[in-house]
Order: C-alpha cells, then sequence, then structure tokens
C-alpha cells in the first residue's frame, strides 16, 4: 500500500483547501449569482430610502421650524427667539446634507440662500401683521425671487431635477406660508390648519423629487455591494 510521505500529505492539504475555497468564492462571490443581485439590490434600496428619508425628515423639519417662527410672532408668544436659532440650525443641516454630493463650497452656499430666505420670511410675518399692503407685496416680491434662486441654484447642481416642477412646489410652499400666517392673523385656526397640512405634502413632494434626483445622478454612490 502506497504511504503518504509529510510533504505529499501537505501538498494534498493544500490542494483540498484551494478547491474549498475556489469553491466558496464561486458560489458566494460571483456578483453576477442571483443570490447576490437580490442582496445586492436590497442593500441598494436600502441606501436610496435612508438619502430619502433624511431628505424628507430636514424639509419637513425646515416647514415645522418656520412655522413656530410664525406662530410667536404673530400670537406673540415667548421663545421666538429660539424658535428662529432652531430654524437657522435646519438650514445648516440641509447645506450640510448636500455637502457628500455637491462639495462643501456648494453645501454653504445653499445655507446661504436659506439664510437670506430666512431673514425674508421674517419681513413677511412682521408686514402681515402691521396689515400694510405695500409692505406685504414687497416682502413677498423678495421672497418668491429668493426661491426662485434656491430652484435654479439646486437645478444647476443637478441636471435631473426639472426647474418647472421645483419652482412650482417652491412658489406654492411660500403662499401656504403665507396663507398660515394670514388665517392665524383673523384667528381662523382651521383654516390655518388645513394650509400647514398642505404645506407638509408639499415640502414631502420636493424632498422625493431631490433625493431621486441625488440618486440618479450619482448612481455609484448608491450601489453597494452586499458582501461589504
Amino acid at each position: 500500500m502506497k504511504r503518504f510521505t509529510k510533504d505529499s500529505l501537505y501538498t494534498a492539504l493544500q490542494i483540498a483547501g484551494l478547491i474549498g475555497l475556489f469553491s466558496y468564492s464561486f458560489i458566494q462571490g460571483d456578483p453576477n449569482s442571483k443570490e447576490n443581485i437580490k442582496k445586492n439590490a436590497i442593500v441598494n434600496t436600502i441606501a436610496t430610502s435612508e438619502l430619502n428619508s433624511s431628505m424628507k425628515r430636514l424639509w419637513e423639519e425646515h416647514v415645522a421650524r418656520t412655522r413656530s417662527v410664525m406662530l410667536c410672532i404673530v400670537d406673540k408668544l415667548p421663545g421666538t427667539e429660539e424658535a428662529l436659532s432652531r430654524l437657522h440650525q435646519n438650514k445648516t443641516e440641509i447645506g450640510n446634507a448636500i455637502k457628500p454630493y455637491y462639495g462643501t463650497v456648494a453645501g454653504e452656499h445653499l445655507t446661504a440662500l436659506l439664510e437670506t430666505h430666512i431673514t425674508i420670511l421674517l419681513e413677511v410675518f412682521n408686514a402681515a401683521q402691521t396689515g400694510n399692503a405695500k409692505a406685504i407685496n414687497e416682502a413677498n416680491k423678495k421672497w418668491l425671487s429668493n426661491a426662485d434662486l434656491i430652484t435654479e441654484f439646486l437645478c444647476t447642481t443637478n441636471p435631473f431635477l426639472q426647474e418647472t416642477d421645483m419652482k412650482i412646489i417652491m412658489k406654492d410652499l411660500l403662499l401656504l406660508t403665507t396663507d398660515q400666517t394670514n388665517q392665524r392673523i383673523k384667528k381662523d385656526y382651521s383654516a390655518d390648519i388645513v394650509a400647514y397640512d398642505k404645506a407638509q405634502t408639499e415640502v414631502i413632494k420636493l424632498a422625493d423629487i431631490f433625493s431621486k434626483g441625488i440618486v440618479q445622478q450619482f448612481p455609484e454612490k448608491f450601489k453597494r455591494v452586499a458582501a461589504e
């Protein structure tokens, strides 16, 4: 009977190990296998969903924080400075959210545009309080002009965004914010809530369009491999 020497046994074990490793890699590591395609699709869907959820949270919060400031001003409530400070924090968070895709300069530019947006909204709220038609008109014109600048910046940065659609949504958001203010001043609280609910619906549309555009523009950032 043939005996294995120590060397030949070692060689046999090496070969067996390589065969096993190759077999495992072939079954588990093939990126084109049905199992891995399915896993990657799940991972990629999760990554896309995470971005969408994050954008929705930030923009919904923007509408909510804006309302908090409006309520403090119109109803002469304490805490206006605190509410305003939190709204300013939100604008920075929105700017930071686009930095991983468009860089620091773009993120800070968006934050600056939102800074102007907040400054003008205070003019809108205060003008509405006085009832001065001329002041209300001027404030609203400045606000719409700033909204157009924000939309143009986002659409220039991301060619997958439809500027016309984005401008309509942004304009509707401003009109609904003004409507909330006017209804609150008139003490028509039911109409105020209706306007707020509509604003939340519109801002979700905005977040959906924006996050979808990012995924389209940077698909490689969302094509993660399940094995990772």
